[in-house]
């Protein structure tokens, strides 16, 4: 399959004060420090959540102001925010400011390996994207989104795909919850991630004709073909990152072509030419014309022609320790081999957690097996043996399990 022709161009389609609303409605149902005071269920729609404020709340304004405007890369002095106004004011206020054509849109990474990091994506290549997507759900005639919509794929398909499609569009906590349930109807497109799919076949919820679509993580095909069973009508998949946005799609129509349905690269990307499968890399074709700067793919990719892969696991990325080039995935590579660790993942510290610059590891031990004093200076004699100073995890924590995000991608801890 050759590079498909570059889409035509989009009309850039102005956000409305409600798709204002509703990012920031979830960025503070979501958010750590302000979860807790939505968990009323009066705040589960955007609707009832424009009439509250910060005051209203007790909420300090200057961070939640802050935060909304970082999210379309303002800073708090270009459009000052008063808190004793009601959200649905801060809404509005920022569709005028921007004429409902912000700049950009920040994302952040999940954290998982470190503190997220923001990455900038300018507003009409977030369109252009959409309106490559967008065909892909023909059949599509609501959005419902549980994925965050101040995250990167909860934005694109949760208000930028309803915006372009004309379609309506809820947002809603990623639990099973009859809230969730009485929006879900056969030709609804419902954006998730694959720990609240399984959440969703565990419950046994109505979803019999909704158009599942997933992304965030990678969805294990055994769980894929489980909510398959339960009557969906497909089961489509987003393969892409924070920083790049969506990449590749597939979409699985039955039970048991989970694990050989691969995905297609999305046309709003081409791939390098004349490059071995190994070392193939992709630019993004810009709206007015042209290609942006090549890069690789974010894991290991098995190309089984032209832009048709299947993702592999994460590329080995080095990290900076005492300004030399350390990979964590050997040292945890080196840590797996001793004789009580079942698994394990190794990170870079945080400035906070310990030495500057050096590596911790978190354990999962084999039955028989029980963290002690002992077995940490133990496992650091171990690290002596095969791995150099600055290869050795400095800190060691142990789990039953690797900690996992809401959105099922493994966490920091």
């Amino acid at each position: 399959m050759p590079n498909a022709p570059d889409p035509a161009p989009v009309r850039l389609p102005r956000l409305l004060p409600e798709d204002f609303l509703a990012v920031l409605a979830d960025a503070l149902r979501h958010g750590p420090a302000t979860a807790a005071r939505f968990r009323d269920p009066s705040f589960a729609a955007p609707r009832d959540f424009g009439a509250a404020s910060c005051q209203s709340l007790g909420l300090d304004p200057e961070p939640c102001a802050a935060a909304f405007l970082d999210s379309f890369t303002l800073a708090p002095q270009e459009l000052p925010l008063s808190g004793s106004d009601p959200f649905r004011a801060w809404a509005k206020a920022l569709a005028t400011h921007t004429g409902g054509l912000p700049r950009a849109v920040r994302f952040r990474t999940s954290g998982s390996t470190g503190r997220p990091v923001p990455h900038d994506l300018a507003y009409e290549l977030l369109v252009h994207e959409a309106a490559t997507v967008a065909p892909r759900f023909p059949g599509a005639e609501r959005v419902v989104s549980v994925m965050p919509l101040h995250h990167c794929f909860g934005f694109m398909f949760g208000v930028m795909l309803p915006r372009l499609r004309g379609l309506p569009a809820f947002s809603a906590l990623p639990l099973p919850t009859e809230e969730l349930f009485a929006l879900l109807r056969p030709g609804t497109l419902v954006v998730g991630f694959p720990s609240f799919w399984d959440a969703m076949v565990r419950m046994r919820a109505p979803m019999q004709g909704i158009l599942p679509l997933s992304a965030g993580a990678p969805w294990r095909p055994e769980r894929m073909d489980a909510l398959l069973a339960e009557g969906t009508d497909g089961a489509r998949e987003i393969y892409g990152a924070s920083e790049y946005g969506a990449i590749g799609f597939r979409c699985v129509t039955e039970p048991g072509l989970s694990a050989e349905t691969p995905f297609t690269l999305l046309e709003h990307w081409r791939e390098e030419p004349n490059t071995a499968p190994d070392s193939r890399r992709i630019a993004r074709r810009l709206p007015q014309g042209g290609l942006g700067p090549w890069f690789p793919l974010p894991d290991n990719v098995r190309w089984l022609a032209p832009r048709v892969f299947f993702p592999g696991g994460r590329l080995d990325k080095a990290v900076q320790v005492g300004g030399r080039n350390v990979y964590p995935a050997r040292a945890a590579r080196h840590l797996a081999l001793h004789p009580a660790v079942a698994d394990c993942r190794v990170r870079l510290m945080r400035p906070e957690e310990g030495p500057p610059q050096r590596l911790k590891a978190f354990i999962i031990l084999k039955q028989g097996h029980g963290p002690s004093p002992a077995l940490r200076k133990e496992l650091a004699a171990w690290c002596g043996q095969g791995l150099s100073p600055l290869e050795q995890p400095r800190r060691f924590t142990f789990g039953p399990a690797i900690p996992q995000s809401a959105f099922g991608k493994e966490a920091d801890w």
